[in-house]
C-alpha cells in the first residue's frame, strides 16, 4: 500500500492538472486523502460502488466519478473525482493509471528491499543472489557501504522515513529495516556519504546513536 504522503501528493496533482476535486478511499471504506472536506459526504455511494462486484470498474454520475484501482487482480483503492462531468472519464482514467503505476513501483521497491534484507541476513544461496540481483537489475559486483542504524526508540518509524527521504532517492539506494531494532542504509554513491558523514551522523536530531561501517 502507498503511504499517505504519496497519496496526498497524487491527489493534489490530479486536482491541479485536471481541475477536479479528488479523494482516494481504501477498500475498508476509509477516505485516505481528499482535496475537499465535503467529499466525505459521498461515503454511501463509494461503499455501494466498492461492494458491488457487478458494477463496472468505472462509473460516471452527474457530478462524480468513481474508479477502482487494482494491484495485480485485487482492488485496493477507489479514486473519486468531483466536478463537471465533461472530461471526467479521461481525467479519472489518467489518475487511475498513475495510481497503478505507483503501486507497481512500490511493489518493485519492496521486492528489492526484501532481497537486500535476506542478503544481509544470509538467507540466500549464492546462486539465488546472482539470479535475483540480475532479475531486479541490481549490480552484483558493485562495492557498497552498509550503515547499520539503531534508533533510540524501538519501532520509531520516523527515523526510517527520514532516512528514505534524505538518502534513498535513487533506484540503487536502499533504506530498509532488518529487524525491530535496526535499519540499514545502503547508498550507491559511497564517496558522497563520506563527504557528508558529519551531517549524516550528527544532524539526525538525536534519533540515531549507533552507526557501524561494514563493506559487503
Amino acid at each position: 500500500m502507498l503511504s499517505n504522503q504519496i497519496l496526498h501528493k497524487t491527489a493534489q496533482d490530479i486536482r491541479e492538472i485536471t481541475g477536479f476535486d479528488c479523494a482516494i478511499w481504501d477498500m475498508q471504506g476509509l477516505c485516505l486523502v481528499r482535496t475537499n472536506e465535503n467529499l466525505t459526504e459521498y461515503e454511501l455511494q463509494i461503499q455501494d460502488f466498492r461492494d458491488d462486484e457487478e458494477e463496472p470498474d468505472e462509473m460516471i454520475l452527474d457530478e462524480m466519478g468513481m474508479f477502482r484501482i487494482y494491484e495485480d487482480s485485487d482492488p485496493v483503492y477507489v479514486l473519486m473525482l468531483h466536478g463537471n462531468a465533461d472530461g471526467m472519464e479521461l481525467a479519472g482514467r489518467m489518475g487511475a493509471s498513475q495510481l497503478r503505476n505507483l503501486l507497481y513501483v512500490y511493489k518493485e521497491r519492496m521486492d528489492k528491499n526484501r532481497f537486500i534484507q535476506n542478503l544481509l541476513l544470509d538467507n540466500l544461496l549464492l546462486v539465488d543472489i546472482y539470479n535475483q540481483a540480475k532479475k531486479m537489475k541490481i549490480p552484483a559486483e558493485l562495492k557498497r557501504v552498509v550503515f547499520v542504524i539503531e534508533p533510540k526508540n524501538e519501532g520509531d518509524v520516523l527515523v526510517q522515513e527520514t532516512l528514505k527521504g534524505l538518502y534513498a532517492t535513487g533506484t540503487k539506494d536502499f533504506v530498509t529495516a532488518i529487524d525491530e531494532k535496526h535499519i540499514i542504509c545502503m547508498p550507491e554513491n559511497i564517496f558522497f556519504y563520506f563527504q557528508h558523514s558529519n551531517y549524516f551522523i550528527n544532524d539526525m536530531w538525536n534519533y540515531v546513536y549507533t552507526i557501524y561501517f561494514n563493506r559487503c
